[in-house]
């Protein structure tokens, strides 16, 4: 535009220059005020390119100040202990302004082992700790606290809880999710299992065939098939799909603590007090497989191998983990090591995640004997893990002894630092 208003400008001089008739005047008066329309719409033109430069660096700034809150209000979350929170907040401010700063806080936050806490003070009824588990995947956290179901997800801030109440003013002793994270289990000191949907709705009654507490939940790879043990002594298998029950176990005559679905749901494997793994074969039927001073059994992914926590009684007792083939129940490997609380197996059965009595959490590897301990900590000084639970995808879900409940991913050990393992302890 400013080059077409100078081209008629000059053009009128020139005109008005050689000019000896009014009409040649008139002519060149044209293009001069032609030129002048086409000045004025250029500087029009210049003035709103200004406005929206001045309207898009305001915005520029604007968005740049909210980076910076926002960055620095990640920091303060992170260092309030709420990392969930700081990458939600860093993820925005990347996202108004990217910046290498920005980047290299992320880089950090992400190798940062701690997802979310959440403090649950109410669970600590009589003295009693929530019991927790994990969906396969990490995504879905469920939490037995007192008479209530807390219902957390891994990629939601933890005060997003959902709540449900279960059964009636008993607290709830055992909890269970499925592999898809889509149903969890939950039972009640009347001897009654609950199913809950993940998405929080009520409770349903799946049975009450037990007289007593029920102590261990599990359900088949699959989901369908769930099976509940308790005080009374007894052992039942139920079919969530057809709603009745499939099989009930002959009885060990002593409270089961611990089931664990194995190859497909085919076998069960269950232990209590006895120091009995009992192996059923749930197609077959027929005598269980039995093995003796062992507990806490847990199948790999794969179904291939069984790991539990056994002991020796001669003398002084000693403690040790092993590893069975899940097809002639032939002990594969044995390592010496402290008591174990929980135990969950590897996805071929050669390492295994303990949470020992200490409450420490670690990963034993079954090749070296060697324990790499995991970065689960408490926010409390004395506080220590009570209860564990873990996921197939690395994922940590953890209670401590002030009912703090919180996620974190699984660390392998450094290759390239030596001692990065240590021996355990015996």
């Amino acid at each position: 535009m400013p080059h077409l208003a100078k081209s008629f400008l000059d053009a009128g001089a020139r005109r008005a220059a050689r000019a000896r008739r009014a009409r040649y005047l008139l002519v060149a008066a044209a293009f001069v005020a032609l030129g002048s329309v086409a000045a004025l719409f250029a500087w029009r033109e210049r003035e709103a390119d200004r406005q929206r430069a001045r309207a898009e660096q305001a915005q520029r700034a604007e968005a740049l100040g909210r980076a910076v809150a926002l960055h620095q209000g990640a920091w303060f979350a992170f260092e309030s202990g709420s990392p969930h929170a700081a990458r939600a907040q860093l993820r925005s401010s990347l996202e108004l302004a990217d910046s290498i700063q920005g980047r290299a806080t992320w880089w950090h936050l992400e190798r940062e082992p701690l997802l979310w806490r959440r403090a649950m003070p109410g669970c600590l009824i009589l003295g009693n700790l929530p019991s927790v588990a994990t969906s396969e995947d990490g995504r879905v956290v469920a939490v037995a606290c007192g008479t209530t179901l807390r219902i957390l997800t891994a990629d939601a801030p933890a005060r997003s809880a959902r709540i449900v109440r279960v059964g009636g003013a008993n607290e709830l002793a055992a909890v269970a999710v499925s592999r898809d994270g889509q149903t969890i289990a939950a039972s009640g000191e009347p001897g009654a299992v609950y199913r809950v949907p993940a998405s929080g709705e009520d409770a349903e009654l799946v049975h009450d065939l037990h007289d007593g507490i029920v102590f261990a939940l599990a359900f088949s790879p699959d989901g369908d098939l769930l099976a509940t043990a308790g005080q009374d002594d007894s052992i039942h298998v139920w079919s969530l799909s057809k709603g009745r029950l499939v099989t009930s176990l002959p009885e060990p005559s002593t409270p089961t603590h611990a089931v664990s679905f194995g190859r497909e749901g085919r076998v069960l494997a269950a232990a209590g007090q006895s120091g009995v793994v009992r192996v059923f074969d749930l197609e077959q039927g027929g005598d269980p497989v039995l093995i003796r001073d062992c507990s806490h059994p847990s199948f790999s992914a794969d179904g291939t191998r069984l790991v539990a926590h056994c002991f020796e009684l001669s003398g002084a007792i000693r403690h040790f983990f092993k590893a069975f083939e899940a097809t002639n129940w032939r002990e594969v490997a044995s390592v010496p090591s402290k008591w174990g609380m929980a135990l969950n197996a590897g996805s071929k059965g050669r390492t295994l995640d303990v949470l020992w009595g200490d409450g420490a959490v670690g990963t034993l590897d079954f090749s070296t004997g060697r324990a790499h301990r995991q970065p689960v900590a408490s926010r409390h000084g004395g506080a220590k893990t009570r209860w564990a639970a873990w996921s197939a995808t690395g994922l940590i879900a953890a209670v401590d002894s002030e009912a703090d409940v919180s996620l974190w991913r699984r660390s392998e050990p450094p290759a390239s630092v030596p001692g990065a393992s240590t021996p355990l302890p015996a």
